[in-house]
């Protein structure tokens, strides 16, 4: 069952009573601003189109035009929601018409609206990039701007009273307008900016990798946001954790590595600047192993990890290297294109196995077995008790396989837009289908603990389903 969803790009956005509604992929958010515990649902959806509000009715429509309502007042009254259900004969209403021919009235617009709204006193226009315009509602005369600090990316606005409801990139974002030249800015909600990659664990904390950095989450609090690391440099494509410090691997610049010891204040302490970045990276007594791309594949001494020093490297002809996996038996190198590599701890080539169907993005050993997720081609294993000689011995097939995790004698799949995957591999010969959790938006990173199974979805953020004991009990809800 699908118990949170943190993050993700927000979209349209209506008010209700004291609610916020908006959409993320995937189905309707529901936030109250005012409530002194900051309750919050998500409803998912997973063939969703669109939503629109009818006096105490939500309504949600799906990709084949079929409509769903919810009553509203039921979850204003027992703080629960309600099974949706399928009714006829309801219209979807389009944008505010009062307002599109009010801002035709407008001249100097810096751009094409991405955004209108207008009450009886002023109408608010909001762009893309570029901020939001006030104008007096009857002359047209522009009263204010507002420029959002650093990166902003606006869909969707709603006047209602002294605030304007904004939905971008980053989540939900408040102004208060009681006083239109001293514009406030609530950013309680913005809490994540879009296209989550890869997870980790530290402790009871969630860390979420994204195009800005890293996002921590506490298990504890309902996962709510205690602290985070973001610069627009960064594009973190994957991260790791050993002991009180945590790996970035980085797709624009590198690796990073930083300090959590002071989880609501975690800090960068060191990194190395590669051109061609990293994709992935290891940890394994004291060293680093990082998927440098077309860098190749390699090894830093990390036993200080304020200190790295490069201490060997493998490069291919024109490889990419985007996987990386070390145990006590070797490193393991998924090579894109060009199938993967076993090597020893010193680097030096083992075995590699080329012309593998698809592209070769995450590579996992357990129990004598190498897992690899090949997208198109399916998730394909191999008997790699002896090293030098891998053997192919099984084969799951997939629609987008980008990600593995296994826990428990249970592979998880991200599977791109077909969601995530759950196979018993008790037996690797006979692997058994378990579930499948869907997704609306493209999953490309998974990871589950005893509690919980964690979904990285990108534009769509990340979803958590709570974990009744084995993972065939982890249904999802959908329409």
């Amino acid at each position: 069952m699908l118990i949170k969803k943190v993050g993700g790009n927000w979209h349209k956005i209506q008010v209700w009573k004291e609610w916020v509604l908006s959409y993320k992929s995937g189905g309707v958010v529901m936030v109250n601003p005012d409530h002194p515990v900051i309750k919050d649902y998500y409803i998912p959806f997973y063939h969703f189109s669109d939503f629109t509000l009818d006096k105490d009715y939500l309504f949600i429509r799906d990709n084949k035009g079929d409509i769903f309502r919810m009553v509203l007042d039921n979850v204003q009254q027992t703080h629960a929601l309600q099974p949706l259900e399928r009714v006829q004969g309801f219209s979807f209403t389009g944008k505010d018409e009062k307002a599109q021919i009010n801002v035709r009235r407008l001249e100097g617009l810096p751009e094409e609206p991405r955004a209108v709204d207008a009450d009886n006193r002023i109408t608010a226009v909001a762009y893309t990039q570029k901020g939001i315009d006030f104008f007096l509602k009857d002359s047209g005369e522009k009263i204010a701007h507002f420029d959002f600090p650093g990166y902003s990316f606006v869909d969707d606005i709603k006047l209602q009273g002294n605030r304007l409801y904004i939905a971008d990139v980053f989540g939900l974002r408040i102004l208060d307008i009681s006083d239109l030249k001293h514009i406030v800015l609530d950013d309680r909600f913005a809490a994540f900016k879009g296209w989550p990659k890869d997870m980790a664990l530290y402790k009871h904390y969630l860390l979420v990798a994204d195009v800005l950095g890293i996002k921590i989450y506490d298990k504890q609090k309902d996962f709510a946001m205690v602290g985070k690391i973001e610069s627009n440099r960064n594009r973190v494509a994957k991260v790791i954790t050993k002991g009180d410090y945590a790996f970035l691997s980085c797709e624009a610049i590198g690796l990073k590595v930083a300090d959590l010891s002071d989880i609501g204040n975690p800090r960068l302490v060191s990194g190395i600047v590669l051109p061609k970045g990293v994709w992935d990276c290891d940890v394994y007594e004291g060293y680093a192993y990082l998927a440098a791309y077309t860098g190749g594949l390699l090894k830093i001494d990390c036993s200080d990890n304020k200190n790295l020093k490069k201490v060997g490297s493998y490069t291919g002809d024109e490889e990419e290297v985007i996987g990386v996996h070390v145990n006590d038996r070797a490193v393991y190198a998924a090579c894109s294109h060009d199938g993967f590599k076993i090597f020893d701890h010193q680097l030096n080539l083992k075995a590699e196995v080329k012309g593998i169907q698809g592209r070769c993005w995450t590579i996992l050993e357990n129990d004598g077995y190498l897992f690899i997720a090949a997208g198109k081609g399916g998730v394909f294993i191999y008997d790699v008790n002896e090293p030098d000689s891998p053997m192919l011995v099984n084969r799951v097939q997939t629609v987008e396989a980008r990600d593995l995790f296994i826990q428990d004698q249970f592979l998880y799949i991200a599977d791109g837009q077909n969601g995530a995957l759950i196979y018993s591999i008790a037996d690797v010969l006979n692997i058994e289908y378990i579930n499948k959790i869907p997704s609306a938006a493209f999953t490309r990173g998974i990871m589950a603990d005893e509690k919980h199974i964690y979904k990285a979805d990108g534009d769509g953020g990340v979803e958590i389903y709570e974990r009744f004991g084995n993972p065939e009990k982890c249904t999802s809800t959908s329409d």
